[in-house]
């Protein structure tokens, strides 16, 4: 609470400060919040000094210093034009966005052969409910969809107040994009090894704001292209997420040989068993929303998911088949859906979303949008690495079980043989 705020800041407690963490829009209501928080905390505290230092900056004016100075006017001015900036990338990512909409309602040839080419490959696809859905050629497709409608989304984890904190101090309003960056950078140095990559991320996002300004920025008329996204944003990402873990990523590789047709997928995820690289996820990242590049791009990836279960399922007779998972990242542009495919009866593979879409922030001082994306790459970083793990545990003892078992019957032979001689 503002409160809270103002009782932890204590003594170091400043008007700025306090306007950047809550995020006010506007002068008038911030200076009112501020009013009713200081003179609530000065009727309620106990501590002497702070009730002195409130009295003397603040209430023995009647709160001149904030309403008649003005050496907040330039934070404010600040304020108003990276709202309206981002007002104005917000409307035209908005119109973008509809326009797609407005041309991919009619269901046309190439929406009726995706179809029918997941179909044809028992895929049941309730995260694509567009013009390419399956509803013309699924029997009971409604009553399909009613009966995952009540599936809850997976739980997003709370992000460590530590973090959280970070966050809202590279993301102030008032700095510079060379300055969140290197805060960003500091925050990597004294963090703990097991978050170091969400710190990670933050970089990326901070550096593309700094070095590469016009990826994000939607007002702009030029178009990065689809390595530009690779290279300064999403590659880093994927890199930092999955470092120092059991997964292993591979980019630009051609996908598993069970098609007629070959696929390039941009990213394979995998683990090494038994010197063999095993696939259990990938990603697509595409550089515009087009309509036709994005339903190219979905097809691919729940073909590829299908035949990742269907080699793991075969290859290692340890899993059960309905319990694994496979976790695909769809991307376009600056989002990204997640999507989970698996084998749900012995013939049928089902397909659907298992968050809401994923986006890199529009704005640098946009903390709860940021805040969420990494919320959003922990649960897919941790549902990735079940499956790895659960590949590489269940093969270790599947192994030590066939030495146990030659070694007993080597032991068995020689016995036998003893007797012969």
């Amino acid at each position: 609470s503002k409160k809270a705020y103002i009782l932890e800041q204590g003594k170091d407690f400043d008007t700025q400060s306090f306007y950047i963490h809550f995020g006010f829009k506007t002068r008038a209501f911030a200076e009112n919040e501020l009013k009713i928080a200081v003179m609530s905390v000065y009727v309620e505290v106990e501590d002497q000094e702070l009730k002195d230092f409130l009295y003397e900056e603040y209430i023995c004016n009647d709160f001149a210093m904030i309403t008649e100075s003005t050496h907040l006017d330039i934070y404010w001015a600040d304020t108003v034009r990276d709202i309206v900036s981002a007002n104005t990338a917000k409307r035209k990512f908005d119109y973008m966005l509809s326009q797609e909409a407005s041309t991919s309602t009619k269901r046309t040839q190439k929406d009726r052969r995706l179809s029918q080419t997941l179909t044809e490959n028992n895929i049941i696809d309730l995260s694509n409910q567009g013009s390419s859905s399956q509803q013309d050629d699924v029997d009971g497709w409604k009553e399909i969809m009613t009966a995952h409608q009540n599936t809850e989304e997976d739980q997003l984890s709370p992000l460590h107040p530590k973090l959280i904190a970070a966050i809202n101090y590279v993301t102030q309003k008032k700095s510079t994009a060379f300055k969140r960056y290197t805060r960003s950078l500091s925050y990597q140095q004294q963090c703990p090894e097991d978050s170091l990559y969400l710190y990670k991320i933050i970089t990326t996002i901070m550096n593309a704001f700094y070095t590469k300004p016009s990826l994000l920025d939607f007002s702009s008329a030029h178009e990065p292209s689809e390595q530009d996204l690779n290279i300064n944003i999403w590659g880093p990402i994927i890199e930092a997420i999955f470092s120092n873990t059991i997964v292993q990523v591979k980019s630009g590789d051609t996908v598993l040989k069970s098609f007629d047709r070959k696929f390039k997928i941009d990213y394979r995820l995998g683990v090494i068993i038994n010197q063999v690289f095993i696939d259990i996820a990938n990603i697509e990242v595409g550089r515009k929303a087009t309509t036709i590049k994005v339903k190219g791009d979905h097809l691919k990836l729940l073909l590829e998911a299908r035949t990742i279960i269907q080699k793991a399922i075969s290859s290692f007779g340890f899993i059960y088949p309905p319990s694994f998972i496979v976790t695909s990242f769809h991307i376009c542009g600056i989002k990204g859906d997640l999507l989970q495919t698996s084998l749900d009866s012995p013939s049928n593979f089902t397909t659907k979303r298992t968050s809401k879409r994923v986006r890199i922030p529009l704005s640098p001082n946009n903390s709860e949008e940021l805040a969420l994306l990494l919320q959003q790459l922990m649960m897919y970083k941790d549902k990735v690495e079940k499956y790895g793990n659960l590949l590489e545990r269940g093969s270790k003892q599947s192994n030590r079980q066939k030495i146990i078992f030659w070694s007993y019957f080597e032991s068995i032979l020689q016995e036998e043989l003893e007797k012969l001689s």
